[in-house]
């Protein structure tokens, strides 16, 4: 038995080689976009929103919050995202455990007409 054989059973030996062979961005800085709703950094752009004229990057949870206090949902009434950037005011069925509802009213909150710049990333490198 060689040196190789007893360097492959050792398991501080395998982590140290795949500690070396982390890709160069391993270690990179990532700036992240701040939520213009919050505050806060937002570090998942895949769940983000477009938000404003400027469109940037808030987080979803924000976006629910704030059209949930603007158009004062009532009681068995919630915002819900629709998808392609469209939210809706639904009123929940009794009893049906969000499996049945009517919608209000519908709000489309992203610009349909363009797409903001980071989305056209995030876009390109997902696979179609």
């Amino acid at each position: 038995m060689g040196n190789n054989e007893s360097e492959r059973k050792n398991p501080d030996h395998q982590r140290s080689r795949n500690y070396r062979r982390r890709p160069k961005w391993h270690n990179r800085k990532i700036e992240y976009k701040t939520c213009p709703i919050c505050g806060k950094s937002v570090k998942s752009m895949l769940t983000a929103i477009a938000v404003n004229e400027d469109m940037d990057p808030a987080h979803f949870d924000c976006v629910i919050k704030q059209l949930t206090e603007q158009e004062k949902v009532g009681n068995g009434e919630k915002v819900t995202y629709i998808g392609n950037g469209t939210f809706a005011v639904v009123k929940m069925k009794p009893g049906s455990r969000g499996s049945s509802f009517t919608v209000i009213k519908k709000i489309q909150y992203e610009n349909k007409d363009s797409k903001a710049d980071w989305r056209k990333k995030i876009s390109n490198r997902i696979k179609k």
